[in-house]
C-alpha cells in the first residue's frame, strides 16, 4: 500500500552547521517515489525511510530519565512499584514507573546493595554486610551477615548467592527471615542465580582478587548438590542470567552472551560476543541486555542484535540492571531511565492472532544482506513476496500450504541484486493481506 502523499525535504548545502531544509507535500506518484529513492540522493533515502517507519513504529525507544539522588545500580519490581539499590547502601522506591523516587533506607546499615527481591510482603536486600529484610511496617532487619551478591526464588524457597573463601549458596523457607547453607561451590563467589524449570542454576565470578572462577553449576535437588555445567562455555566469569520459558536460559559473561536450550546443560555463544553483560531480561519473547555499551535487544533468541539505548545519558551509556512492570526500567550511569515496552519492540507483529489468524515479524530490520520473515499461526495456502514501493514484485519467497504453527523464511537481497531502499513484505493468507516494511541498507 502506497502513501497518498510524501513530504519532500530539500537540503540546501551550506556549511554543515548552517544547512537549510525546505519541506513541501507532494503526491505519492511513481515519479516522486523514484525521486525520493534515487541512489544519488542517499540523504533523501534515509529521510524517507524515517518517515515511512515513523508510521509503522519507532525504531528506537524514547527513554525518559527519572531522578534518584543516590544513582542506583540495581533494580527490581514488585507490589506494582519499582525498588532500586545503590553502592552507597541506599534503597529507594518509585510508584510512577521510575520518574520519582523516595528513600526507604532507614535502618539499612550496610554499603553496596548488590541484589533486591520481592517475596510476598517482604523486600529482601543482598548487601556487602549481609541480607536485610524490609517488613511491611518499613523496618529493616539484618538476617545474615555474609556477603550476598544475588537472590532468586526457586520453587517455594528463596536462594542467595554469596562470597567467601568458597562460593556459598544460602536458602530461606520463610521469606528471608531465616537462612541456612544449601551448599558451597568451588569458586570465589556466586554472582548470579536463576530458576529454570526444575533446575537451580548458579554462575560464579571473580571476587576479591582470587582466580578460581569455575563457570556454571546446576542443581536438580533445590541446592543440596551441584554439578558443573560448562560444555560450550568459553568465559567462566558469569555476571547474569535470564530465561525464556522452562528450557531456554541465557548467561551473561564478561565477553558476551551464551544460550542454552537444554536447561543449562550445554551452551553456545550468541551473536552478542563483546562487553560485560551486567543484566538481562525477557519481555514478549524479546531479549534485552544491559552492558557497558548501553541497552541492546534481540528478537531472534540472541542471533542478531540492535542498539536500543537512544536517549540514555552519559558518554559510556553503561547500563547495569533491568526490571519491568507495564514499563521497563533500566539503571544507567546517569541514573534511572524507563520506557514503554511497546515502544521498545516496534518490529514485533502489529496484528494479533485474534485479528488476522496469523502474525508476522521481520528481523533484522533494517538489514544489509538478508532478513528473516517469521510467520506464526494460520493454517492454509500462503503467498509471501517482497515488493518495492511501486508495488512491483522483486522476490517470491513462498507459495504453498502451511500447517499451523511458526514458520521462518529468508529474503536474501544479495541474490536478487535489489538496490538499497524501502520494501514491503507482502503476505496473503486465508483471504487476508498483511504487509511489513523492511529497509535494505547496502554496506
Amino acid at each position: 500500500m502506497l502513501p497518498k502523499r510524501l513530504i519532500e525535504i530539500t537540503l540546501q548545502p551550506r556549511a554543515l552547521c548552517g544547512a537549510r531544509f525546505s519541506l513541501r507535500r507532494v503526491p505519492a506518484t511513481s515519479r516522486s517515489l523514484k525521486r525520493a529513492l534515487h541512489p544519488k540522493r542517499p540523504h533523501a533515502l534515509l529521510l524517507f525511510a524515517a518517515l515511512v517507519f515513523s508510521c509503522t513504529g519507532t525504531l528506537r525507544a524514547q527513554w525518559i530519565q527519572g531522578y534518584d539522588e543516590y544513582f542506583p545500580d540495581i533494580v527490581t519490581a514488585g507490589h506494582g512499584v519499582f525498588y532500586a539499590g545503590s553502592n552507597s547502601g541506599n534503597v529507594s522506591v518509585s510508584s510512577d514507573n521510575g520518574l520519582h523516587w523516595t528513600d526507604i533506607s532507614y535502618g539499612l546499615t550496610s554499603s553496596d546493595v548488590y541484589a533486591l527481591l520481592v517475596s510476598d510482603t517482604n523486600l529482601i536486600a543482598g548487601t556487602r554486610g549481609g541480607i536485610f529484610v524490609l517488613s511491611p511496617h518499613g523496618e529493616w532487619t539484618r538476617r545474615t551477615s555474609f556477603f550476598c551478591t544475588s537472590l532468586t526464588r526457586h520453587h517455594n524457597a528463596i536462594f542467595a548467592g554469596g562470597v567467601s573463601v568458597r562460593g556459598i549458596v544460602y536458602r530461606s523457607d520463610d521469606n528471608g527471615m531465616t537462612w541456612s547453607v544449601a551448599d558451597s561451590l568451588s569458586s570465589d563467589g556466586v554472582a548470579a542465580l536463576a530458576s529454570v524449570g526444575s533446575e537451580l542454576i548458579a554462575g560464579t565470578a571473580y571476587f576479591n582478587g582470587m582466580q578460581t572462577r569455575t563457570g556454571i553449576f546446576r542443581s536438580s535437588d533445590d541446592g543440596v548438590s551441584w554439578q558443573q555445567s560448562n560444555t560450550g562455555l568459553l568465559d567462566y566469569d558469569i555476571c547474569s542470567f535470564t530465561n525464556m520459558g522452562n528450557d531456554i536460559v541465557f548467561a551473561g559473561t564478561r565477553a558476551g552472551i551464551y544460550r542454552s536450550t537444554d536447561t543449562g546443560n550445554t551452551w553456545s555463544l550468541t551473536g552478542f560476543k563483546t562487553y560485560t553483560i551486567h543484566a538481562m531480561t525477557v519481555s514478549r519473547n524479546a531479549l534485552f541486555e544491559a552492558s557497558d555499551s548501553g541497552v541492546f535487544v534481540s528478537q531472534d533468541s540472541g542471533a542478531t542484535w540492535r542498539f536500543d539505548g537512544a536517549g540514555l545519558d552519559g558518554d559510556s551509556k553503561r547500563a547495569t540492571s533491568f526490571a519491568q512492570n507495564d514499563s521497563i526500567l533500566v539503571m544507567e550511569a546517569g541514573g534511572p531511565y524507563f520506557a514503554k515496552i511497546s515502544d521498545l519492540l516496534p518490529s514485533v507483529s502489529a496484528v494479533s492472532l485474534n485479528e488476522s489468524g496469523f502474525s508476522v515479524a521481520c528481523y533484522p530490520n533494517p538489514f544489509a544482506s538478508s532478513t528473516t520473515i517469521r510467520l506464526q499461526g494460520g493454517l492454509g495456502h500462503a503467498n509471501i513476496s517482497i515488493v518495492n514501493l511501486l508495488g512491483v514484485e522483486v522476490a517470491r519467497i513462498f507459495s504453498g500450504e502451511l500447517a499451523a504453527g511458526e514458520h521462518s523464511f529468508t529474503w536474501s537481497a544479495s541474490e536478487t541484486h535489489a538496490p538499497q531502499g524501502i520494501y514491503e513484505c507482502l503476505i496473503r493468507m486465508n483471504g487476508r493481506v498483511e504487509t511489513r516494511p523492511v529497509m535494505l541498507i547496502r554496506p
